[in-house]
């Protein structure tokens, strides 16, 4: 049984009651998205990590949040799927295996081959003002016992097609297939710089990151 802390979580319960009162519904959880973004859009979690790589040799994340980081790609496949078969109910649905923030911080700078030095650094310390869980791990079973549905791959390999989608994994191009469509031809060199003009009118910081 959820048991949700904080306003944010508590009207996401709120939302899930609501849909479950229709006869005919699905509710799908996910956990840790990331994904390609639209033109002026905030970036994610991986986006923020390469960028604070250019100017920092060292960085801190939060290590005592336990996740899964998911492709939006994988997880739109398997919301396409459960949309077109009879599934109804709610379904987990997020990439396999699991990490912290800065297990996923230290995947994205080994994949793209960079030297950075990631600390840890607890909750407490990086002083959200919002309550988060300590672990978010969703169990996947239902969702894998359909007949059919796309396997969710592990975290891993789904961040490795990502950086290859955006031309920053360590010796490996760019590739240009997204869900089956076209959804970039930029070369890698453009794309980066792009995406470096972006990060820098957001002014955002990285959720679960301090800089050191």
């Amino acid at each position: 049984e959820p048991h949700p802390e904080g306003v944010y979580a508590s009207s996401k319960r709120e939302g899930e009651l609501c849909a479950a009162a229709c006869p005919k519904h699905i509710i799908i959880r996910t956990c840790g998205l990331y994904g390609l973004r639209a033109p002026r859009a905030a970036g994610n979690f991986v986006d923020t990590m390469l960028r604070l790589a250019e100017t920092r040799d060292v960085l801190r994340v939060v290590d005592d949040q336990h996740c899964t980081p998911s492709s939006v790609v994988h997880v739109a496949r398997a919301i396409a799927f459960l949309l077109e078969s009879d599934a109804g109910g709610v379904y987990h649905v997020v990439c396999r295996g699991q990490t912290t923030w800065l297990g996923f911080a230290r995947e994205v700078f080994r994949q793209a081959g960079l030297n950075i030095r990631v600390d840890s650094i607890s909750t407490a310390e990086y002083g959200l003002a919002a309550p988060r869980p300590a672990y978010s791990v969703l169990d996947t079973g239902r969702y894998h016992a359909l007949a059919g549905c796309p396997v969710m791959p592990p975290w891993e390999e789904a961040l490795a097609e990502y950086l290859d989608s955006i031309g920053r994994r360590a010796g490996a191009g760019a590739i240009a297939e997204y869900v089956g469509g076209i959804a970039d031809r930029r070369s890698p060199a453009r794309h980066r710089a792009r995406s470096r003009n972006a990060c820098r009118s957001d002014g955002r910081r990285a959720f679960g990151a301090r800089t050191g």
